[in-house]
């Protein structure tokens, strides 16, 4: 705000744009109910997205609220002409200087005026607003004195929740299932004339209310809670890295110092060469880390105020305003979740001469290197797309493990929720498609499931045996009885390994004789599976992903971590040997290559207990909370 206003814009506040302190033109209302010009609101908006990649949204530049984008692109004209024209303000700043009655004007009559009728958007005086309240079409009318018009917060009759996006003077009366978008009467006779399913916005309400009563609404408010705590998360890891990257530079440049005092004569002006370049390369990193920042923040603010709203749409009584926010609500995570936000990771490094004697010879110093790396925060696999086939829910059943057969059957281990219960410990064989199609009964705490060339081979714990079946038929061949209790199980041709917990034993076969070769690691090692030249296991205790050498002395070939990987668990390996890392803690699904370096992240798998691929990439099943597995073609 200006320190100084003359006296036509203290009289005349409620008319001026606080922006650009002059009157309104065009005035356009925020959902906080704050008014600005349009051409204001333009380019406010517009220098406020300049520093953050993401058009999310952006504050009031007065109360400073969250105001989302919920446009489908990124166009910022349309995104302004989202927001209702404040019609009352217009009127007032083009009656400035009139203060007679406009009913009273049109019979030749000059009143002064003395009140406001919201609905019908006119001065009235004493006995006209007298008239307006006793009859029958306006008795209900809003009406408010003119000193009340000042304030910046008036707003027409319909709030912005029951007024048509596209036709603001209409309200809101049906709602286009196709477009999951409501409408005005205008817009269902134009956009939406051949829409299949359009109802009005009370139906539409009560089945709002139904679904607020199912797991899938919690279920959304859960993938919103854990995508801020992902951002929340990246954004103080970014503040740390630029801390870090400060403190470097500050350690460099005290080293710096300390050698150039020795040739200080000869190599004052390389040593300011070398400090100025690096700083500039710190302010050009910093500037991209502020910038990311401001992503992740205005992510942030978007989850927030998406997980506000949908709370909020709970318990609202209008089921115009429940289903406008529910739905703005929602497409405002379907854009959040969209969008790729960025994780940076700047490594700094200097390199000093060997031989400081030879300083005198030097023609430069060597430059300090930053080491870029950007990983996704919320990635939703642009070259990998999961379409849902369906899912199935294990009740009073708690999964293990599985693993895709030959065949293109997937198999299912699980373990009853009654602890005594034994007896009811299954494996199930489901087809493509999810639906159950075979069991294996009478197995105790079935875990780990792999395949040779004539079996199928499971790990029971409870029993401590392997037992075989026959790959076609699922007959019982027969059991191999082991030392401990085994999880899960992996077969690399001619061996099988068997994890433990804290070692992992190789077994091979000699006619009917089992030889072990026990390999000790850290505790905590479930889950192991095979590529086609490692055997790879996950640790929860560590947060890592180890491949060893599966001959001689079975050494540690690589390890995966990553600050977005937490309490791994399930694995898997395509056809191309990608290996998929279940984040148990972290709900995504981390895709290494056979080297062991990250190229996908599947987010938002709530809790996965595994990601089961096949060879050709086209089919995955995903364990999730241990009752839950869902198939999903993939495109």
């Amino acid at each position: 705000m200006a320190t100084f206003m003359n006296d036509t814009f203290a009289v005349n506040e409620g008319t001026v744009c606080s922006i650009c302190h002059d009157n309104f033109k065009t005035p356009r209302y925020l959902p906080c109910k704050h008014s600005f010009c349009h051409d204001c609101l333009y380019s406010y908006i517009n220098s406020h997205c300049q520093s953050t990649e993401s058009r999310l949204g952006f504050h009031c530049p007065l109360c400073r609220d969250y105001i989302p984008n919920i446009c489908v692109n990124d166009d910022l004209e349309e995104w302004v002409r989202s927001f209702p024209e404040n019609r009352i303000l217009e009127k007032c700043v083009s009656s400035l200087g009139n203060k007679f009655c406009e009913a009273c004007l049109r019979d030749s009559e000059e009143e002064e005026a003395t009140h406001f009728c919201i609905h019908c958007n006119e001065k009235l005086c004493a006995v006209c607003t007298k008239c307006h309240k006793k009859g029958l079409t306006t008795r209900k009318h809003e009406i408010m004195s003119l000193g009340e018009t000042s304030r910046m917060d008036v707003l027409p009759f319909h709030s912005k929740e029951e007024v048509c996006t596209k036709h603001q003077e209409r309200p809101i009366e049906l709602f286009c299932q196709d477009h999951e978008e409501p409408c005005c009467t205008m817009c269902v006779s134009t956009k939406h004339r051949k829409c299949e399913t359009v109802e009005p916005i009370e139906k539409t309400a009560t089945k709002l209310k139904q679904y607020f009563e199912g797991k899938e609404f919690d279920l959304l408010l859960e993938r919103v809670e854990i995508l801020e705590d992902k951002l929340m998360r990246t954004k103080t890891e970014q503040e740390m890295c630029v801390r870090q990257m400060e403190n470097t530079s500050d350690r460099i440049s005290e080293e710096t110092e300390r050698s150039f005092k020795e040739v200080i004569h000869h190599l004052q002006s390389l040593k300011n060469q070398f400090l100025t370049n690096m700083s500039k390369g710190v302010k050009k990193r910093k500037e991209s880390y502020e910038k990311n920042i401001n992503s992740l923040l205005d992510g942030i603010h978007c989850a927030q105020f998406i997980k506000n709203k949908l709370e909020k749409s709970t318990g609202s009584k209008s089921a115009v305003e429940l289903t406008v926010v529910y739905f703005s609500g929602k497409k405002c995570f379907d854009r959040l979740k969209k969008y790729d936000f960025q994780q940076l990771q700047t490594i700094m490094e200097e390199k000093k001469p060997d031989i400081f004697k030879d300083i005198m010879d030097l023609t430069g110093v060597t430059d300090v290197k930053f080491l870029e790396k950007t990983n996704s925060v919320n990635t939703d696999m642009k070259k990998l797309q999961l379409c849902l086939i369906s899912e199935l829910s294990m009740k009073q059943k708690f999964i293990r493990d599985g693993t895709i057969l030959s065949s293109g059957e997937f198999i299912l281990s699980t373990r009853d929720t009654n602890r005594y219960g034994k007896d009811n410990d299954e494996c199930f064989i489901l087809n493509n498609c999810g639906e159950i199609t075979k069991r294996i009964k009478s197995i105790s705490k079935p875990f780990g499931i792999t395949e040779n060339e004539n079996d199928i081979i499971v790990v029971c714990s409870g029993s401590k045996c392997l037992h075989f079946f026959e790959n076609k038929s699922l007959n019982f061949k027969k059991s191999e009885k082991l030392i401990n209790e085994p999880y899960c199980i992996a077969y690399l041709s001619p061996y099988m390994f068997v994890a433990y917990g804290d070692k992992i034993s190789r077994i091979t076969k000699s006619g009917s004789r089992v030889f072990c070769r026990t390999i000790n690691i850290q505790p905590s090692v479930k889950h192991i599976i095979s590529t086609s030249s490692h055997i790879v296991y996950s640790n929860r205790k560590t947060n890592e992903v180890v491949a060893i050498n599966s001959h001689g002395t079975c050494t540690t070939v690589w390890r995966y971590s990553s600050p977005g990987l937490l309490s791994p668990c399930g694995l898997s390996v395509d056809g191309d040997d990608n290996i998929y890392v279940a984040g148990k803690e972290s709900d995504n699904v981390h895709v290494l290559t056979k080297d062991g370096r990250c190229v996908h992240v599947f987010e938002n798998i709530t809790r996965p207990d595994f990601m089961k691929v096949d060879k050709e990439r086209k089919l995955c099943f995903v364990g999730s909370m241990r009752k839950y597995v869902r198939v999903y073609e993939m495109l």
